[in-house]
């Protein structure tokens, strides 16, 4: 009828949940930007990535290809992820890359810790929902934040802590520090051990027999010992003194 005044669209009501639904993958995003920008490492923003952020999942017919979605960009964050642990240089991953063997037992105890939560880490975000996957990745970000620290970067995190005073700092503790590091590798080395011992028992006894469980600081490593290089003896007479002369060598 004329006159009667049009009924208006409704307005699109933003409900708190939904806006909460985008704050938090936005934060995710900011703090993995951050891990990357405050500590100088790809790696560690990528892995936050890879746990905080995500693409929000709707209420409707669409919310499964969006699971899809957010499944399949973790999972090849997660490969990119593990491949820079291992082969990228320096803070661009955890410094594993000198362990070039592939078989498990040959890896530094950090390594085998970094792979396990790392698979766990991978089979959760895959077969659950967001809340767990976060909830595991924050202890894969903790665990890969304490190896980072511990190995190569080092020098990264104190300046992060300490700016210009890190210096300062670090020659003050290191009297402290080193010897903890110390006494970390040789439990990262008597774990290597135990696993490898459980794992090939028949390797361990070879190496045993080769010389080659430890490794020596001096020099090569290998089932060296005392070598007789030569032997030289003077003409020898009857009841008459003669001379043996030998080279031995220490390997």
């Amino acid at each position: 009828m004329a006159g009667e005044a049009m009924p208006s669209s409704p307005a699109r009501i933003y409900e708190p949940s939904q806006i909460k639904d985008f704050l938090k993958p936005a934060m995710g995003l900011y703090i993995a930007i951050m891990f990357g920008i405050i500590f100088q490492s790809v790696f560690l923003g990528l892995l936050a990535g890879a746990f905080l952020v995500y693409i929000p999942v709707p209420n409707g017919p669409g919310a499964e290809n969006v699971m899809k979605l957010n499944r399949f960009i973790f999972l090849g964050l997660m490969i990119v992820i593990a491949g820079m642990a291992f082969f990228a240089p320096g803070t661009l991953g955890l410094g594993f890359g000198a362990q070039v063997s592939w078989a498990p037992w040959d890896w530094e105890t950090d390594a085998i810790i970094f792979s396990g939560v790392w698979l766990i880490s991978l089979v959760v975000g895959l077969l659950s929902d967001i809340a767990s996957r976060q909830i595991v990745g924050t202890i894969t970000i903790i665990i890969s934040f304490v190896i980072f620290t511990l190995g190569v970067g080092s020098q990264e995190v104190g300046s992060a802590f300490f700016g210009d005073w890190w210096p300062v700092v670090h020659n003050s503790v290191s009297g402290i520090i080193d010897p903890v590091k110390d006494a970390f590798g040789s439990l990262q080395g008597m774990f290597g051990d135990t696993f490898f011992l459980l794992t090939n028992p028949m390797g361990y006894a070879s190496q045993l027999m080769n010389g080659t469980y430890v490794d020596n600081p001096t020099g090569a490593t290998g089932a060296f010992g005392v070598e007789l290089k030569s032997i030289d003896i003077d003409q020898i007479y009857v009841e008459k003194p003669f001379m043996i002369t030998t080279i031995i060598k220490n390997e």
